[in-house]
């Protein structure tokens, strides 16, 4: 994956929505309320995926509908617990991409439905680690 792209995704914030509020994830930054979500629900690990814009490819919002609404089937096809978020870049000429945080999903698997859902990368995390930004296409 080219530099620049990789770098947009550094830059990315991570919006987590819950009833109660949001959680912002930033790539290398510890985060107490996502450390207490995963506390809250038994969880080790976790992923932020998104459907939106395969490969990078600014798709339109129907589109891009479509390719979430797939994704978050499978999720609740496979019992997953998640909750909605939405990955909101730096750069405001790409639209915030719908996504979600799904809760217990181990890094290979979320690197598998990364691929699944042609996405360049994902953001994934164990408890008290800080979250990281894998390429889905080198890893």
């Amino acid at each position: 994956m080219n530099p620049e792209l990789f770098e947009a995704y550094k830059n990315t914030t991570y919006r987590v929505y819950l009833t109660h509020g949001e959680i912002d994830i930033k790539i290398g930054v510890m985060n107490l309320l996502l450390h207490e979500l995963l506390l809250s629900n038994n969880s080790e690990s976790w992923a932020f995926i998104t459907a939106c814009n395969p490969y990078s490819v600014m798709q339109n919002s129907d589109v891009n509908t479509f390719l979430n609404t797939q994704l978050e089937d499978y999720l609740i096809g496979k019992r997953y617990l998640f909750f909605k978020g939405m990955g909101v870049g730096d750069d405001y000429s790409w639209e915030p991409e719908a996504s979600f945080v799904i809760l217990n999903i181990g890094k290979e698997d979320a690197i598998k439905l990364g691929r699944q859902f042609k996405q360049n990368a994902i953001v994934v995390g164990v408890i008290g680690n800080f979250p990281e930004l894998i390429d889905c296409l080198n890893e």
